[in-house]
């Protein structure tokens, strides 16, 4: 990756320089202008010059959760190694050891659904405890 501009650039120019120059084949740029909120500011612009298809976006915003989950697991289970991270069906962490959580939410109610499956107690609540963590609830 390398950066082109550091100087505030409004997004067309971006656009413009990733399809008039061969090497660049995409930019991504911050900015506080009409996008949804949820989307953080975050503008991708491929090659191409114009707005990335909902495709690449989608998979922009996975590889993004995915990773701020894995930072946020990394704080909560300090010792414990992630193994994998899966959004398939909801959110399942699967830990070294093969210990694992799982949240899903709901579409039909205000409800999320925790399921962990730990090799003893103390870590079947730890992963309860993380997965309240991770929806910003508190764990009793």
């Amino acid at each position: 990756m390398e950066t082109i501009l550091e100087e505030p650039a409004p997004t067309p120019v971006l656009a413009y320089l990733a399809h008039s120059d061969e090497r660049i084949t995409g930019v991504t740029n911050l900015t506080v202008s009409h996008n949804r909120f949820t989307d953080n500011g975050f503008k991708f612009s491929p090659h191409l010059g114009g707005a990335a298809d909902e495709e690449v976006t989608n998979l922009i915003s996975k590889y993004a959760y995915e990773a701020s989950v894995q930072k946020k697991l990394s704080r909560l289970l300090a010792s414990w190694k992630v193994k994998s991270v899966i959004t398939l069906d909801g959110l399942k962490v699967v830990l070294k050891m093969d210990d694992w959580f799982c949240v899903r939410l709901s579409e039909t109610e205000n409800a999320a659904r925790l399921y962990a499956e730990a090799t003893d107690k103390e870590k079947h609540s730890l992963l309860h405890h993380a997965a309240t963590a991770l929806l910003g609830i508190a764990s009793n």
